[in-house]
C-alpha cells in the first residue's frame, strides 16, 4: 500500500478589510463613514426609508457613501441588517446608554457576530476620548479577518462630540488596514 496525500487547503493571508458599513446616522456611524472615505476604502450599508438621520434626510448618501434606502422608515430593521451585512461590529459608545447602542449589542450577539466595544468618556476638559489604544482595535479587526466593518455606536444628539471624537480615532484604527 501506498501513501495516501490528503488535501490540505492552503491557509490564505489575511486580504484586509474591503468595506465598512454603517447606518450613516450622526455620531459613531458618520464617524466610521468619514473615516474610511478619507482612507479610500469603500463604504455601503443601511439607513432608514428616506435616509433618515437626526440631522434631517440624506439622499445624496446613496452616491457618497453607497448606502442604502431600507424599506423600513426605523432604526432597527437597518440595525440589524448592517449587522448581517458585516463580519463584525465595532461599537464606539459614549457614557450615554442609549436603546441604538443597546440594540446593536444585542443584535449582534443574535447573528453569532463578533462585536468588540470601544467606550468613549470625557477628559478632564469635558472632550470625549477613547479609552481604548487604536492599534489593539485594528489588531483585533485582523485577528477577525474582518472583510467587512460595521461601524455603529451613539449618535451625536446622545453624545455630543462622539462624532470628532470617533473620526480622529478611526482614522488611527483604519489607516493601517487601509495599506493592505
Amino acid at each position: 500500500m501506498g501513501l495516501k496525500r490528503e488535501y490540505t487547503p492552503p491557509v490564505l493571508e489575511y486580504q484586509g478589510l474591503e468595506t465598512v458599513v454603517s447606518g450613516g446616522q450622526t455620531g459613531a456611524d458618520r464617524a466610521g463613514l468619514l473615516a474610511a472615505e478619507a482612507l479610500g476604502i469603500p463604504t455601503g450599508g443601511w439607513m432608514p426609508r428616506g435616509y433618515l438621520a437626526s440631522d434631517g434626510k440624506h439622499p445624496d448618501f446613496a452616491m457618497r457613501f453607497r448606502l442604502k434606502e431600507h424599506p423600513s422608515p426605523l432604526y432597527p430593521p437597518r440595525t440589524r441588517d448592517n449587522i448581517r451585512l458585516a463580519c463584525a461590529t465595532l461599537c464606539l459608545e459614549a457614557v450615554v446608554e442609549s436603546r441604538g447602542v443597546t440594540l446593536t449589542r444585542e443584535l449582534a450577539r443574535k447573528a453569532n457576530k463578533p462585536l468588540l466595544r470601544v467606550p468613549f468618556a470625557p477628559d478632564p476638559s469635558g472632550v470625549l476620548r477613547p479609552q481604548a489604544d487604536p492599534v489593539s482595535v485594528s489588531d483585533w479587526i485582523t485577528a477577525q479577518r474582518v472583510r467587512v466593518l460595521n461601524i455603529a455606536g451613539n449618535e451625536e444628539t446622545k453624545a455630543p462630540g462622539l462624532q470628532q471624537a470617533a473620526l480622529a480615532f478611526l482614522m488611527d484604527v483604519l489607516r493601517p488596514l487601509a495599506q493592505r
